[in-house]
């Protein structure tokens, strides 16, 4: 009896291990179990491509600087008196010597006739003292004679030198009245003419400071200001780096058996976005003619200051560029080189770091880390290494790329790259 239930307790065991197994499909759906999905293949993405371009590049430093005048007066009056005239028009160009201010001329006129009269009036003395000067010298002679001889006294004598004596005394007074004379004259002269004030350069003149009426003080009141424009220096700042890099670009042209060119400069105002014209020939452009001979100690930089044309443009009458203005600078570096050169538009960024994705000849996106050079005027970036004159580089659809993800490229140009954005 033991047996049979035995038996029949194996079986109900059987059973219930076939119909687990049997149900382990529903077991694995309990429990959440996930089923095995067939890999999908990520459609390949639409991009488009484009080789390095090759040609040759410099390197330029880019800063800020202001522009100065080459000559600047301030204008005073060297002589007090009543401004009686004002004699330009406010803001225009004047010329070297043109007549600006007028100070009541008749009163030094005045001054210079009395110094005059005065001059002649000396001078006619000291003719009639000259004139008996020889007679008096005869008469004090003939007196010494006599006087040995005793036919005069010593009285007589006497006289007769103390009158030659007095008459070269009153020619030494004359004499010098002459002088003193002739020094008020010259200088009753001098300010006659500076009653009249010229400008000493070829400028711009600015707005009268003072007007017609004012009593002037001699060296104290400023009347006007003039600056030149034409030329024009621009002053800035180069730090130590950028100058050992010119100090070295002049000793490599040294080397190679050229002479260093002059430093050149271009520079553009704050209201141009471009170094260039159309042609590719610069906005503005100088010459660095000078550099101080020491470097500030607190900041590390050393001025320099280039010199640089600027003709009138407004009608003839204004240059476009005027002292004080800042302008943005870029002077270069190098030497022209050949460079390997992508569109910026191709890069991203990587954890801070800038990178290309290039089309491998498995037509996957690799990704690159160049390093890369100056970006140029025409928003191209040299490359220096990292990137090959025939790879082909991603230029459009960055943002749904990934490493090694599958690409459809299609080449295209920089101009249609341009004009497609």
């Amino acid at each position: 009896m033991v047996n049979r239930y035995r038996f029949v307790g194996f079986g109900l065991l059987v059973c219930f291990g076939i119909s687990l197994l049997s149900g382990c499909d529903i077991w694995d759906k309990m429990m959440g179990k996930k089923e095995e999905q067939p890999e999908v293949k990520r459609p390949a993405v639409s991009v488009e491509t484009m080789r390095p371009l090759r040609r040759e590049v410099v390197d330029y430093e880019e800063f800020t600087g202001d522009t100065n005048a080459v000559n600047d007066v301030t204008i005073q009056a060297q002589v007090s008196g009543i401004l009686t005239k004002c004699d330009f028009a406010e803001g225009a160009f004047v010329k070297k010597g043109d007549v600006l201010f007028e100070i009541e001329p008749e009163v030094y006129q005045a001054a210079l006739d009395t110094a005059i009269g005065n001059l002649e009036s000396a001078k006619g003395e000291l003719a009639v003292l000259k004139a008996r000067e020889p007679q008096l010298r005869i008469e004090r002679d003939r007196n010494a004679k006599l006087v040995q001889a005793n036919a005069v006294s010593e009285s007589d004598y006497d006289e007769a030198k103390a009158a030659h004596d007095e008459c070269l005394a009153k020619i030494a007074k004359a004499e010098a009245d002459i002088l003193k004379a002739t020094a008020e004259a010259q200088q009753a002269s001098i300010n006659l003419k500076y009653t009249k004030i010229l400008s000493p350069i070829d400028g711009y003149i600015t707005r009268k400071l003072v007007t017609e009426g004012n009593l002037i003080q001699d060296h104290k009141t400023e009347l006007a200001q003039i600056v030149s424009h034409d030329p024009i220096y621009v002053h800035f700042y180069v730090d130590e780096t950028t100058f050992l890099k010119l100090i070295e670009n002049a000793k490599n042209q040294v080397a190679a058996g050229e002479s260093p060119e002059e430093l050149r400069i271009e520079f553009r105002l704050t209201n141009e976005k471009s170094w260039t014209d159309g042609a590719g020939n610069p906005l503005h452009a100088g010459t660095v003619r000078y550099a101080d001979p020491q470097m500030d100690e607190s900041s590390g930089t050393v001025l320099l200051r280039a010199t640089c044309p600027n003709p009138p443009v407004v009608g003839g009458r204004l240059s476009q560029i005027i002292p004080g203005m800042m302008v943005h600078i870029r002077i270069p570096v190098t030497g022209r080189y050949s460079a390997l050169l992508v569109p910026e538009e191709a890069f991203g960024t990587e954890q801070g770091t800038r990178i290309l994705y290039v089309k491998d000849t498995e037509g996957k996106a690799r990704v690159r880390r160049p390093e890369l050079g100056p970006l140029q005027e025409d928003n191209m970036r040299v490359v220096r290494n990292g990137v090959e004159a025939d790879d082909e580089v991603i230029v459009s659809g960055l943002l749904r790329l990934r490493p090694n993800i599958e690409v459809e490229a299609q080449e295209t140009t920089l101009e249609k790259l341009r004009q497609g954005m």
